[in-house]
């Protein structure tokens, strides 16, 4: 009897958000994002965008002290990735899985940070 192959289970495709932020005296200055935030997180483009304080804010208030301190990585490598819990627009909290590059202009003062999120909250509770 021929024995049947195993069947992975089948996850839905995770959605990524590629967003900017400028680097201000004030903090981060998201610049842009693609992707369907209101889908993902239920926020507006127009909620973000010039807001410095949005990201920070919505960080889970366990984590946060942490996870600000550890981005700052980022001027020191240029690069960084972390994971952490994210606050849905319903207030509930989502895994994020957040990929950073640090953006240098011609004379290397760094200006921009470009990253992405995961939504990776399906992953990590299951």
């Amino acid at each position: 009897m021929k024995e049947e192959p195993k069947k992975i289970p089948r996850r839905r495709p995770t959605k990524e958000i590629v967003y900017g932020c400028r680097i201000e005296d004030t903090g981060l200055v998201p610049v842009f994002i693609t992707g369907d935030l209101f889908e993902l997180w239920g926020y507006h483009h127009e909620e973000v965008i010039g807001d410095s304080d949005w990201w920070a804010e919505r960080l889970h208030p366990d984590e946060r002290d942490e996870v600000l301190d550890r981005a700052k990585e980022i001027f020191i490598h240029g690069v960084h990735t972390h994971e952490y819990r994210f606050r849905h627009n319903d207030g509930s909290y989502r895994w994020v899985y957040d990929r950073l590059r640090l953006v240098r202009d011609g004379e290397g003062r760094p200006v921009e940070i470009v990253g992405s999120w995961l939504d990776v909250t399906e992953f990590k509770v299951s």
